[in-house]
């Protein structure tokens, strides 16, 4: 059965003629037949639609025992009840008159359309019609192009200004009485032509639009998960946006970058991977998978479906690192020589995140990168699950008195495993080395909680004394930063070369 769309509030005028009082006749029940033959104005999402013809509507469904005398207006050649009306309508399944009789809404009944995607490739623009035909629509190419969808309607019309591709400026999508209504607002000279593909129908817009297309197999067109494998398909006609791996809130968001109205609004997982996954439905239509464990995922494409594999990052990444951004939020650290410590230790530890992302095949994880307050026990336990080959924790000093300076380094003694006090005794020598602060050494911890909690290989970094003023107009300069993360980055990459 068709779904019934309630198209928009359509008004139509009412306003009444006046009648002769010998000409009116009461019935038995005490009702009066009105009719109107004022012009009708239908007004749907804000434009005006005529009807072809202009009749009396009768508003009552009682019928007078004696016809009204009009001038110049033979009232039973011309009458229509609302039922006359309703069949006028193309599409138009039910009407109903407000209380004030002011208003008239009339329900139209079509099919949802599926899905609208707007995007770019190496041919130009396209706009994607899900299940719709060259059948379906009508094109009309002026200043700007029309689709008309005939029988098929969106939930609520919408303006997607922000689209910027190479020959579409903007893109309206309004119900109308007959259907959808899509207006495409393209560059001065731009053409356009229609293809279909997948099932569903392919709006050109380019320079070359006669060029030919090859036609691929049609593929699915549902979203599938399958539990066993942790693998999420998406049919060819879906092309993904834009990932966000939101590790550290356990979800994984696929913008794909057009509007699917009717996809499943939540699929239940409940598996030790993924808890299950929901439908947004906003601007565009994000996929978020929500995590009972961190995971990340393998993308591939068999040249019908996008597949996405969701895997715990070991299964993905040889190498991971952990660098923990130190204090945060309410938490600010040391504050001195106008400085602060927690935005010193962010600026230092994207610094070091840019260097091994831009240079090596590391898979960096941050315990924050936002100014947030994290517990101790938070930041570890996040590098714990996520199982990470290193942990290292970016920090500043103080002391009580202004003359104590330079880098030092703490690790957790470990007699199986001297990984963690190799890396620090290399760091520090690197540090100082690199940027001339005075070398403090790399030394054993036994008490720090990040340190002891840490599953795996860990040194928390103490680069300067904030209060020491030598120390801080160093740490305060974008120059010693790039040195500092550099010397840092260098010894991540000689720990794992080691291994």
């Amino acid at each position: 059965m068709k779904k019934k769309h309630i198209l928009s509030t359509i008004v139509v005028g009412m306003s009444f003629m006046p009648y002769a009082n010998q000409a009116m006749q009461i019935t038995d029940d005490g009702t009066i037949p009105e009719y109107t033959s004022s012009p009708i104005t239908i007004h749907i999402e804000g434009a005006k639609t005529d009807l072809p013809l202009q009749p009396q509507i009768q508003l009552d469904g009682v019928k007078s025992t004696k016809e009204p005398v009009l001038p110049e207006i033979e009232i039973l050649k011309f009458e229509y009840t609302l039922d006359n009306l309703l069949q006028m309508l193309e599409g138009a399944k039910e009407m109903h008159i407000s209380q004030a009789r002011d208003e008239v809404t009339i329900e139209f009944e079509g099919q949802p359309l599926e899905a609208i995607i707007a995007g770019t490739d190496s041919m130009g623009d396209y706009v994607v019609l899900k299940g719709i035909t060259p059948q379906n629509i009508d094109v009309l190419h002026k200043d700007n192009l029309q689709v008309k969808i005939f029988d098929y309607y969106v939930e609520t019309s919408k303006s997607w200004t922000n689209f910027k591709g190479d020959y579409i400026n903007q893109i309206d999508i309004e119900n109308k009485s007959y259907g959808t209504e899509i207006t495409l607002n393209l560059l001065e000279g731009i053409d356009y032509a229609l293809e279909e593909r997948y099932g569903s129908l392919f709006v050109r817009i380019g320079l070359e639009t006669d060029k030919p297309v090859e036609q691929p197999e049609q593929s699915s067109t549902e979203i599938k998960f399958d539990t066993a494998s942790n693998t999420l398909t998406l049919p060819s006609y879906m092309q993904i946006h834009n990932i966000t791996d939101n590790y550290r809130e356990r979800e994984i968001i696929i913008d794909l970058g057009g509007y699917y109205p009717n996809i499943e609004d939540v699929i239940e997982v409940n598996n030790s991977y993924i808890n299950n996954i929901q439908i947004v439905n906003e601007q565009t239509t994000k996929i978020v998978i929500n995590e009972n464990i961190i995971c990340t995922y393998i993308l591939t494409n068999n040249g019908q479906d996008t597949q996405l594999k969701f895997v715990r990052p070991q299964e993905k990444y040889d190498k991971i690192v952990m660098i923990d951004t130190g204090h945060g939020g309410s938490d600010p650290g040391a504050v001195a020589n106008n400085l602060m410590e927690k935005e010193v230790n962010t600026m230092q530890a994207m610094a070091i995140k840019e260097f091994i992302e831009q240079y090596t095949d590391i898979k960096v994880y941050m315990t924050r990168e936002e100014d947030v307050y994290l517990s101790l026990l938070d930041r570890t336990s996040l590098s714990n699950e996520i199982q990470a080959d290193l942990f290292i924790s970016i920090h500043n000093n103080a002391a009580t008195t202004a003359t104590a300076t330079g880098t030092e380094i703490y690790y957790y003694p470990n007699e199986t495993n001297t990984a963690g006090k190799t890396l620090a005794q290399n760091m520090v020598n690197r540090i100082t080395s690199y940027t001339g602060m005075h070398n403090r050494g790399a030394k054993a911890e036994t008490k720090y909680v990040v340190l002891k909690t840490s599953g795996m290989p860990a040194i928390l970094l103490e680069g300067g004394f904030l209060t020491n003023a030598s120390d801080a107009q160093r740490l305060g300069t974008d120059d010693f930063t790039k040195v500092y993360a550099l010397a840092v980055y260098e010894s991540i990459v000689e720990f794992f070369n080691m291994r």
